[in-house]
């Protein structure tokens, strides 16, 4: 993650010779809740994700190039739950001792790639169209005790999901010197292959202006993801997640 975050530095350093533009780094404090749920050889399988406290950092470039806006961003998020099981359960050609705790662990590297279209700009207020992709690299893994052999076993499953969205951006102009407010909201409802992938991204947040080129960002995020493989089949499995909460840092405008 650290040569993501100093990639997008690099770049966003590089473009400012050259571009009209921002770049923000942020934290963001999170609290996960959710299900995962899934049929595998007459199994029964069901779980539920609760975290109160995940800190995940962040990066957004925004650059403005040849007349369009383009927003490039990069997040990441952990999620962890114990699973219980009844029957046979498989995983990657694995089975699994039901009646003991399978763990399961989701994470993602989120990269984002969205032009923009101006759809209002006046006296430093916009409301902008959004249409662009994420695209999420997911790693699920399942820990747990092999049946018939009694041994610790760990699978691991390696996914890269494009998935694009549409949505909206708006930013309300300086209500106080200094202060302006900002939004943004993605959503989209999609398959890809064997998987269905239902998206909502949305944030929220104020921007004071402390110098000529740092803004202090303070704001809220909630990202629901909902993926479901193979949906009506007999080995259908699922997981939805919701990711919220407060996140701040600090925006250099060039």
């Amino acid at each position: 993650m650290r040569e993501v975050l100093t990639c997008l530095v690099l770049v966003g350093f590089l473009a400012s010779t050259a571009f009209a533009g921002d770049i923000m780094l942020y934290s963001w404090d999170q609290e996960i809740s959710g299900t995962a749920r899934g049929n595998s050889g007459g199994a029964t399988v069901s779980g539920s994700l609760r975290e109160d406290s995940n800190r995940e950092i962040g990066a957004r470039f925004y650059t403005k190039f040849l007349g369009r806006k383009f927003e490039i961003g990069y997040f990441t998020m952990d999620n962890d739950t114990v699973l219980d099981a009844t029957g046979a359960f498989s995983f990657n050609g694995r089975d699994y001792n039901v009646g003991l705790p399978i763990n399961f662990d989701l994470n993602a590297n989120v990269f984002e790639f969205f032009p923009r279209w101006s759809i209002i700009s006046k006296d430093g207020s916009s409301l902008d169209f959004i249409f662009g992709l994420k695209l999420m690299d997911m790693q699920a893994t399942v820990a747990g005790t092999e049946a018939g052999t009694g041994t610790t076993i760990s699978e691991e499953i390696d996914e890269m999901v494009p998935v694009p969205q549409i949505g909206i951006h708006f930013r309300i102009g300086e209500l106080k010197k200094g202060l302006r407010f900002e939004g943004i909201y993605k959503t989209l409802d999609i398959g890809v292959g064997d998987v269905d992938v239902k998206l909502l991204d949305a944030q929220f947040f104020a921007a004071y202006r402390t110098s000529q080129d740092f803004d202090f960002v303070v704001g809220w995020r909630k990202i629901s993801n909902d993926f479901v493989v193979d949906e009506g089949k007999a080995d259908e499995a699922g997981i939805d997640i919701e990711n919220d909460g407060i996140f701040f840092g600090g925006r250099l405008n060039f």
